[in-house]
């Protein structure tokens, strides 16, 4: 994969992108630059592993207890793999106790040619500064009531393994936190569909990881800590497999954007495909740090998953008040937020993390067993217009005029690359009498775009939804879809030239590449014009 790469970014249209005459960029001296932003063993902090019959059960007599691994080429058939050396040692010793405790609560695995038994998946997430697992149990079920009288068992087993494992360590334990999902479907699909079918049992509601901006108090010098803020997961939203190598993606985006160096020149981002906001929250603590307190002017960001903007505000309450411009707040909340005190049992906890990332204390006192219930606190209030977050495909936010005024776009879509109507706006030509603004209603209130209600949904039709947007940063995780899109792009009308690109072997042991390419564009009026002075 990565030779493929490298040939396709070192011909034609792309080695030459960089070299029309008259472009303002310096070509890239190693077309395909490939790094390792991680180790190369114990990397993958989050694995989802299929459940089957444990071959020639050793522990049991009986047919009961459960094997972890992933289907064989062409097959269902589950291959275990103990001692996996890509697995974060925690993982390791997860699937340890998850198979000893099936086996002594005989649970069934999942028999898909019967549709009978009751342990299909787990998923396994690894919490990387406490090194605990926040553990998914996906049971063939509908509700609760159907697999309660078996996970009742299974789950007062990994607790037993569990607390014995922690006589032995330290007292750590290795659970962070224990959901239920149920997926009764007939599909190959890990989880099935709706809040419903998700339900934590026991241990804190999220995942905690610090931003990739986080300094970690490595030194003596105490000016460099940067408490900038933590990112949270659900178990129900995207997470990458390797947060230590995407972290390193997440900072090479970030400086990427243009720092804006006043107010009069600001910097408007707009991401798409967001997921919890990892890569724009990034690039807002970036900017803070990076232009003399300007940052960034907005920032909006959007996804489909409905439990994003959980996250997202979780992330934002976290971070510093002068990096997400909040409102001002009450004297009573200034108060407690200078001295410490919190009236949420979570936002508390939050400091304390933070707090731990920053001085690398071995207080254990985060990893001590207990349930966190939600809490109804005081919302904390945030300028609207400074950061955002939409429930929404990427061609909806587009629609939805997201990405109106912004003049940085962040796309990390799936494999299958950008969609067809985000493709189609940026391979737009710039249309120079449009009008600069943020607000899309703008446009459309103005004649010639709708003449009554029944044409508004056309409304977008006339206009350029990235008509401001002039970088684009583009995450890719299937290169395929890469070269299709960047073959579109740079043979366009849109202006687009290849800044640069940069390969990540962020699976170390597998045939795949993530790439980061850059791309800025300009009036192609404007690129004649520096042609025709050039000669």
């Amino acid at each position: 994969m990565i030779k493929s790469a490298r040939q396709f970014f070192r011909s034609g249209l792309t080695r030459n992108a960089n070299q029309n005459p008259g472009s303002t960029t310096t070509p890239q001296s190693d077309g395909y630059p490939v790094r390792i932003p991680s180790t190369v063993v114990g990397w993958r902090t989050q694995a989802k592993l299929a459940c089957g019959p444990i071959p020639g059960n050793k522990w049991s007599s009986s047919s009961s207890g459960c094997t972890f691994g992933l289907f064989q080429r062409g097959s269902h058939t589950v291959i275990s793999c103990p001692e996996c050396a890509v697995h974060h040692p925690a993982i390791n010793q997860a699937v340890k106790y998850l198979t000893l405790a099936t086996v002594t609560a005989q649970t069934q695995p999942y028999d898909e040619s019967t549709g009978t038994g009751d342990l299909r998946y787990v998923q396994l997430q690894v919490e990387r500064y406490t090194n605990r697992i926040c553990l998914t149990l996906v049971y063939n079920a509908e509700k609760i009531q159907e697999c309660q009288a078996g996970f009742a068992r299974l789950y007062k087993e990994l607790r037993r393994l569990d607390a014995e494992g922690a006589e032995s360590s330290g007292g750590k334990r290795l659970f962070h936190s224990f959901w239920l999902h149920y997926n009764d479907g007939d599909t190959n699909t890990i989880f099935a569909r709706g809040n419903d079918r998700w339900q934590l049992i026991d241990g804190p509601e999220y995942v905690r990881e610090a931003l990739p901006t986080t300094q970690r108090n490595n030194d003596k010098d105490s000016s460099n800590k940067q408490n900038d803020g933590l990112l949270f997961f659900l178990p129900s939203t995207f997470r990458q497999g390797n947060m230590d190598g995407f972290d390193e993606i997440a900072l090479e985006v970030a400086r990427a954007i243009p720092i804006p160096s006043s107010d009069s020149n600001p910097t408007k981002v707009c991401e798409l495909y967001a997921g919890v906001g990892t890569l724009g929250l990034t690039a807002l603590s970036y900017a803070h740090h990076h232009s003399n307190g300007n940052g960034l002017s907005w920032l909006r960001c959007s996804d489909e998953n409905p439990n994003n903007p959980k996250c997202f505000e979780k992330a934002l309450q976290s971070m510093p008040f002068e990096v997400v411009k909040r409102t001002a707040l009450d004297d009573d909340q200034n108060k407690q937020q200078q001295q410490g005190r919190y009236d949420d049992e979570d936002d508390f906890l939050t400091e304390q993390l933070l707090d731990q990332f920053l001085n690398e204390d071995d207080d254990d006192d985060y990893n001590k067993p207990r349930r966190y219930p939600e809490k109804k606190h005081k919302k904390k209030n945030y300028d609207i217009r400074k950061v955002t977050y939409k429930v929404a495909s990427a061609s909806q936010a587009l629609n939805e005029g997201e990405a109106m005024g912004a003049n940085v776009l962040i796309v990390d879509p799936p494999r299958k690359g950008l969609e067809e109507e985000v493709l189609h706006q940026l391979c737009q030509p710039i249309n120079s009498r449009q009008k600069k603004t943020d607000n899309i209603e703008v446009l459309r209130d103005e004649d010639g775009y709708y003449d009554d209600e029944d044409d508004y949904d056309n409304a977008n039709q006339n206009i350029n939804l990235t008509n401001d947007v002039t970088t684009l940063i583009y995450v890719s995780c299937g290169f395929d879809a890469l070269a299709r899109d960047t073959t579109q792009l740079l043979s366009s009308n849109g202006g687009w030239e290849l800044i640069r690109s940069t390969g990540y072997v962020l699976f170390p042991g597998s045939n795949h590449v993530e790439t980061l390419a850059i791309f800025q564009r300009v009036d192609p009026r404007e690129r004649g014009k520096r042609r025709q002075e050039k000669y």
